[in-house]
């Protein structure tokens, strides 16, 4: 997959994008809105769009803030962890454990 971003993606061009998927125009994006980003403009699938958005949400919100659409957007990587198969495996492998790790505080701490 090619990458149309890098640190010379005008801005203009990044914030139109970004209001584009801001569907309820919180200035963040939710969860299903990234999804919608990433499966219907870069053609992820559902599992690679939720890692990604695991991968890129700095702040642990669960939503993807500008700041951070921007960050990612412009540094370059794009979609390239998700396009080496040996990086996305390990990636993969690291969002599988943390689910289950998740799931089992979420439990333990009675907030299933």
């Amino acid at each position: 997959m090619v990458s149309y971003f890098n640190e010379n993606t005008p801005d203009i061009v990044l914030r139109s994008l970004f209001t584009k998927f801001d569907s309820d125009g919180s200035g963040t994006l939710t969860k299903n809105e990234t999804s919608n980003f990433l499966i219907n403009d870069l053609g992820f699938d559902n599992e690679t769009a939720e890692e990604c958005l695991l991968i890129h949400d700095n702040d642990g919100s669960g939503t993807m803030s500008y700041e951070e659409f921007t960050t990612w957007l412009h540094s370059g990587e794009g979609t390239r962890q998700f396009d080496d198969a040996s990086t996305y495996y390990k990636i993969h492998a690291a969002v599988k454990m943390f689910k289950k790790v998740r799931y089992r505080w979420q439990r333990f701490l009675g907030c299933e």
